[in-house]
């Protein structure tokens, strides 16, 4: 073979190779942290899970992902607590991050002093996968919620599988049960987040749980079948999951949790939340055919078709709004000012709302 062949071959590997790997730098990871900590309102020392919960979640508010799990109280979901006893530890409040190191039935779990230091650890590790919450139907009038969960995968895994958990935010109940037990009142065991100074109990009037989780949708490995056995770099796979809003939640608060679980070492390797009441509303929602956005990706404009007037909204991958924009017949064609991502572009209008997913690139 000539020598003028060989490097011409050899260019051409080389071309491959770095065009292989542009493609890929473009898929940035974004790594989220599951928190799952076991709770419950009898538990005078789970106000301490309750204070490190919630400040760490304002620290941390677009890679942490905190799930509070009720045990013997008017919150219980009787599945995701009999999978905490038996997966996570049997006592409260601890719990798990990202199931990672945890002993099945083992006691204790993660203690909330060391939740941070753990978080730390996991937020810094590269996942295999991006994980989103798409195409989310709301029929307000059986009260039945469908979406997918979609992994985009930046290299090759084996043995892996979606999931998905409902989790309520703002909750509020009244009679037995709901009344907060306190070991901290009148500063009987130091200074904690302010409930020194709330009496023991707690009225339930004078509390608001957060992050309660409603129900585990594909079991504690995930859905079977949801992935393929091995998953090649650069593939794209999504499972729809679907949920009965019990009457006693409110739409408005519920928030979404995406899971990409490995099913050989238990552990979450990446999630997502996405917050309905941002995400949608609760009128009707359904999937207008006919409405298109184009160019997809795109820079700095897109046309809309599809839709004579309304009310579009662009949400980023961590649910926050960052663009709004009355539509109209006559304005079909909308500038944008967006970083590169992913975005989801919500419509609504009449009774219905519309969602979309957006890739916007480089300027």
């Amino acid at each position: 073979m000539k020598l003028s062949t060989i490097l011409k071959v050899l260019g051409f590997i080389v071309i491959s190779i770095l065009l292989k790997v542009s493609a890929i730098g473009q898929i940035t990871p974004v790594k989220r942290v599951l928190v799952e900590e076991g709770t419950g309102t009898w538990c005078g020392w789970c106000v301490k899970g309750i204070v490190y919960m919630d400040s760490l979640e304002k620290k941390y508010p677009d890679s942490w992902i905190g799930i509070s799990i009720h045990n013997g109280d008017p919150m219980t979901n009787q599945t995701y607590e009999q999978f905490y006893n038996s997966k996570i530890a049997q006592a409260i409040p601890s719990g798990a991050i990202n199931r990672e190191k945890i002993e099945p039935g083992g006691f204790y779990g993660t203690q909330v002093e060391d939740f941070e230091e753990a978080y730390l650890k996991s937020v810094d590790e590269t996942p295999p996968a991006n994980v989103y919450i798409d195409s989310i139907v709301y029929d307000e009038g059986n009260r039945k919620l469908s979406f997918d969960v979609k992994a985009e995968f930046f290299e090759k895994v084996s043995n892996y599988r979606l999931n998905a958990i409902i989790v309520e935010d703002d909750v509020k109940g009244q009679g037995d049960g709901w009344a907060q037990t306190n070991y901290f009142a009148s500063n009987s065991n130091g200074k904690m987040g302010g409930f020194e100074s709330l009496p023991n109990p707690v009225p339930s009037d004078q509390m608001t749980y957060h992050n309660v989780a409603r129900a585990i949708l594909g079991g504690w490995d995930g859905v079977s079948g949801s992935l393929p056995i091995h998953v090649s770099e650069g593939a794209s796979h999504s499972y729809r999951f679907e949920v009965d809003i019990d009457n006693s939640w409110n739409i408005d608060n519920i928030s979404l949790v995406g899971l990409l679980i490995n099913r050989t070492s238990g552990e979450v390797k990446n999630a997502i939340s996405k917050n309905f009441k941002e995400g949608t509303s609760t009128t009707a929602v359904s999937d207008k055919q006919d409405l298109m956005i184009f160019p997809n990706p795109c820079r700095d404009r897109i046309t809309v078709r599809g839709i004579d007037e309304g009310m579009m909204k662009i949400y980023n991958i961590n649910g926050k709004l960052v663009f709004t924009k009355a539509i109209d017949i006559n304005k079909s064609s909308i500038d944008l000012n967006l970083n590169q991502g992913m975005y989801y572009v919500s419509f609504k209008a009449e009774n219905s709302i519309t969602t979309r997913k957006l890739v916007v690139i480089n300027h």
